[in-house]
C-alpha cells in the first residue's frame, strides 16, 4: 500500500484500504482524541498542518486521525463546522500538492472523478480539463484567461490547484454529518471539549424587526420541507436582508434543513440546490417573502403567528 499517498490525502482510495484493513473500534480514546486535535488546529487555523515525516506508524495514526476526526465535528452538530473543517483540510492537500508530482496530481484528480489529463501545448505542461467539469465545479478562476480548446479547459499547475479546492472540499464533505445514530457515545463527549468557536462579527446581530419572524421559524424544525421555503424565504433572508456570503448562508440553511430531516427525511432538497438558491438571490437581490404570504406558504405546517 502507498502509505506516503495515504498520508498526503487521507480521503483517498489508498487512505481507506489501509482505514480498512486497520478496522479501529470507534470508541477507541487514542483515535478521538487524535481527531479531536485534528478538529480543534482546523477550526482554530483554517488548516491542518502538514509535516514531512518519516516514521510510518505516526503516518498512519495520521491517516486514521482523520477518519475520527470525521466523526468528531459530525458531532458538533453544525454545518457551519463541517464546512470549516472541510475548507481547511482542503488546504493542507492543496498546500501538500502544489510540491506533488503531476503524475500524482493526476491520480488524485481521476478518483475523485475530475478525469484530468497532461497535455504539452507549446513545450509546457499543461492539465486538461473537460468543460463541464470545469464549469460545475464552481471555480473562481475567469475563463477569459484560460486556454480552450475541443471542449477543454488548459489550466498551469497553480491555475489547476487553485480549481482543484473546490472538487476536494466537496469530497472531504461527502457524507458529512455522519448520522448521529452512527456516532459513538464517546465522540459526542470530546466533542463537548472543543473549545474553539467562531469569532462573532456585526453580521451576527439581531435581524430587523419586520425579520424577526423568520428568526422565530429557524429555531423551529418543520417536518414538512419545502423548497419554496429555501428559495423564497431562507436564501433571500440570508443573503440579501443579513448580507452574509453566500457559503455562510449555505451553512445556515443546511444546517436548519439538518435539524428538519431529524423530523421527516424523506426531503429532495440537497446541497446544489440549497447552493444554487444562495447565488440566485444574491445575484437577483431578492427580498424574503412578505410574512402573510409566507403564512400562506407554510399554512398547515406550522403558525408563524405562534411562533416564540
Amino acid at each position: 500500500m502507498d502509505i506516503d499517498f495515504a498520508y498526503k490525502y487521507p480521503f483517498s482510495e489508498e487512505a481507506k484500504k489501509i482505514i480498512g484493513k486497520e478496522q479501529v473500534d470507534p470508541n477507541n480514546i487514542k483515535y478521538l482524541d487524535l481527531g479531536k486535535m485534528r478538529v480543534e488546529e482546523a477550526l482554530g487555523n483554517g488548516t491542518v498542518a502538514y509535516q514531512n515525516i518519516e516514521y510510518e506508524p505516526i503516518k498512519k495514526d495520521f491517516i486514521i486521525s482523520y477518519v475520527f476526526a470525521r466523526i468528531i465535528v459530525s458531532a458538533l452538530r453544525s454545518r457551519h463546522f463541517i464546512e470549516e473543517y472541510a475548507n481547511a483540510e482542503a488546504k493542507r492537500c492543496i498546500d501538500v500538492m502544489s510540491s506533488e508530482s503531476s503524475e500524482g496530481i493526476i491520480r488524485l484528480s481521476n478518483e475523485i472523478g475530475i478525469n484530468a489529463s497532461l497535455e504539452m501545448h507549446s513545450n509546457q505542461e499543461l492539465f486538461a480539463v473537460k468543460f463541464t467539469n470545469f464549469l460545475s465545479s464552481g471555480s473562481s478562476l475567469n475563463l477569459v484567461n484560460l486556454k480552450l480548446h475541443k471542449g477543454m479547459v488548459f489550466l498551469e499547475k497553480y491555475a489547476f490547484l487553485k480549481f482543484f479546492e473546490g472538487p476536494i472540499q466537496k469530497a472531504i464533505k461527502k457524507n458529512l454529518p455522519i448520522r448521529q445514530a452512527d456516532i459513538p457515545s464517546q465522540a459526542f463527549r470530546i466533542a463537548k471539549q472543543i473549545k474553539v468557536r467562531p469569532p462573532e462579527t456585526k453580521e451576527e446581530k439581531a435581524a430587523p424587526g419586520q425579520y424577526a419572524w423568520i428568526e422565530k421559524l429557524l429555531r423551529v424544525p418543520i417536518p414538512d420541507v419545502r423548497h419554496r421555503i429555501v428559495n423564497l424565504i431562507l436564501a433571500p433572508y440570508f443573503v440579501t436582508v443579513r448580507k452574509f456570503s453566500e457559503e455562510k448562508a449555505f451553512a445556515l440553511i443546511s444546517e436548519y434543513i439538518e435539524k428538519c430531516k431529524e423530523l421527516e427525511g424523506n426531503t429532495k432538497i440537497n446541497d446544489a440546490y440549497i447552493r444554487y438558491q444562495c447565488k440566485y438571490a444574491k445575484d437577483k437581490k431578492m427580498r424574503p417573502l412578505a410574512f402573510e404570504k409566507s403564512k400562506d406558504l407554510l399554512k398547515g405546517v406550522i403558525d408563524l403567528e405562534e411562533l416564540e
